[in-house]
């Protein structure tokens, strides 16, 4: 009985209609939270140059920011300039992508609001030739980022306002910290470290006490599901996968294994669904596993595509 007026004239207008449709039956049969309108924004080869700017200055294969449906269809260029441009990050309203990028000779955050397409790159971590910021995780109400910046001398967990305001430093120690990730309710960050010796994922409050460490075994890129689990690379080179943390029983469990290596998760924003990179059909390409380990969809097919990076659902 619902009436939908998606411009069915066109090939995209059809295709969006289903998707609102199909997120619609599964809020009314299931009271599931659909992802079918939701992006993904990940990293590619596909149109890359080779440039230089990189900390070694040597030459380098570029990359671009893409952006896609969450099924991989309608992938789009989101970054154009010849560079090195890495780990996208979705603002919680959906219309402001943070990402890394080289374009200046050095890594450096820079935010991008995709509802003001003319509006000018904003740099809220300041980085410089000698302070290299990257890996920036949005907080859950939109007011902060977190990511991974040298300028204390060694690589720590920072945090400032989205307008550049009231950065400082959460992890202050002289191991390596990186790869922050936020809590759903915004209290606490989990990120790796090797302050043990090995890479290792730790929980700090968002004010930067109470460390803890929760898994012991040699991690990477964790990021943390609405469904009360955190998910991470697991393992070490040339065969990693993709592991979970449950908060619900404190059990590590393995969600891939194998054919390839499998890394770098992003977690739908209902929690049901993780993107990944596999090398399973060769080069470096995006796909999709339900959390339970079933149903691997592949999403990208040309070049090296990595850091995906979900869409929340709030974005609609």
């Amino acid at each position: 009985g619902r009436r939908y007026d998606c411009g069915l004239q066109t090939a995209r207008g059809a295709r969006d209609c289903a998707h609102a449709i199909a997120d619609d039956f599964h809020k009314e049969t299931r009271n599931l939270n659909g992802v079918a309108r939701t992006k993904l924004a990940f990293a590619s080869t596909r149109d890359a140059l080779r440039v230089s700017g990189r900390p070694t200055q040597t030459a380098a294969l570029g990359k671009e920011i893409y952006i896609s449906d969450y099924d991989g269809a309608n992938q789009q260029r989101f970054t154009a300039n010849g560079n090195l441009n890495i780990s996208p990050s979705w603002s919680p309203n959906g219309n402001i992508l943070a990402y890394t990028s080289y374009v200046s000779g050095f890594p450096d955050i820079y935010v991008a609001n995709l509802s003001q397409p003319g509006r000018a790159l904003s740099r809220p971590a300041h980085g410089t030739a000698q302070v290299h910021n990257q890996l920036s995780a949005w907080s859950p109400d939109g007011t902060k980022i977190a990511f991974m910046s040298n300028r204390s001398g060694n690589t720590d967990i920072w945090v400032v306002n989205s307008d550049g305001s009231d950065l400082h430093n959460l992890t202050n120690n002289p191991a390596s910290d990186w790869a922050p990730t936020w809590s759903p309710d915004g209290t606490k960050i989990a990120f790796a470290s090797d302050r043990a010796g090995t890479n290792q994922l730790y929980v700090v409050t968002a004010n930067g006490t109470g460390l803890q460490l929760l898994v012991s075994q040699q991690i990477d890129r964790p990021t943390w599901s609405p469904l009360n689990f955190i998910a991470f690379t697991i393992g070490s080179f040339p065969g990693y996968e993709i592991g979970l943390y449950d908060f619900n029983d404190g059990a590590v469990k393995i969600l891939t294994n194998g054919p390839g290596s499998n890394e770098s998760p992003a977690i739908a924003p209902n929690g049901r669904h993780i993107a990944f990179v596999t090398t399973r059909w060769g080069r470096k390409q995006i796909a999709i596993i339900d959390r339970t380990g079933a149903n691997v969809r592949r999403i990208t097919e040309a070049g090296d595509n990595d850091y995906p990076n979900w869409q929340p659902i709030t974005a609609r």
